[in-house]
């Protein structure tokens, strides 16, 4: 979404298909019919109704498979098909083996610093700072939780300089991380607000310009705004 409007790509589309197309990046394919499957059964959920596959071979799940196909490509183009990417995630379980070499391993601490680094790819961290700096950010604030003291400012080489990061990088980072938690809960909003009204049977019904139908609605058939 730097690349491309918001309005050309529907985010639970895209949502899907990045998911679709991480999972092929990390060696842990799953099939698209999963995919839509696992999307589907949550709206429904957050709609308090009961969870129903999608009808194998049935028209609306051939338009939700080609959605999702049309959306990877999308991503895919914009990419530039470069889809390598260096994850904070197995620095941070290095730098912990690292800086407790001859002590007991800290389970706890590793896995709250590996759930801080998930949180930093909830923000635009992830692009602005390398994943070395990150995983320092992460081990920082998780050390602060626990209590565990590792050698800081004032102290003649901090800890983070070992793994090739500077202070003021890793407090924007972990100051980031911290504002996330801050933000109210995400909620979908239409960005499509034109709506026609169209009369059938004496009644009047919405339908959103675009025509196309909401992804997660194939049980109740309601149609995308």
């Amino acid at each position: 979404y730097f690349r491309v409007s918001m309005k050309k790509c529907d985010v639970r589309a895209v949502a899907k298909a990045a998911l679709f197309l991480a999972s092929k990046v990390e060696e842990q394919p799953r099939k698209s019919q999963d995919i839509l499957n696992v999307f589907h059964a949550s709206a429904m959920q957050r709609r308090g109704m009961h969870p129903e596959p999608l009808v194998t071979g049935a028209v609306r799940t051939f338009e939700l498979k080609r959605d999702l196909l049309e959306a990877e490509t999308a991503i895919l183009r914009e990419l530039g098909f470069i889809v390598h990417a260096e994850h904070a995630h197995k620095f941070v379980l290095y730098y912990i083996h690292v800086l407790f070499r001859d002590c007991e391993f800290h389970s706890d601490l590793a896995q709250k610093a590996w759930n801080y680094a998930n949180d930093s790819y909830r923000t635009l961290l992830c692009v602005q700072f390398r994943p070395n700096v990150l995983a320092c950010a992460a081990i920082f604030l998780a050390s602060r939780d626990l209590g565990i003291n590792l050698p800081e400012s004032g102290a003649e080489n901090a800890w983070w300089e070992l793994f090739d990061a500077k202070e003021e990088h890793v407090k924007l980072v972990s100051t980031g991380i911290l504002s996330l938690y801050r933000l109210p809960k995400a909620r979908w909003i239409n960005v499509h607000p034109e709506i026609k009204k169209e009369k059938s049977g004496g009644g009047e019904k919405e339908k959103a310009a675009s025509g196309e139908k909401e992804s997660e609605t194939a049980v109740s058939g309601a149609k995308e705004k």
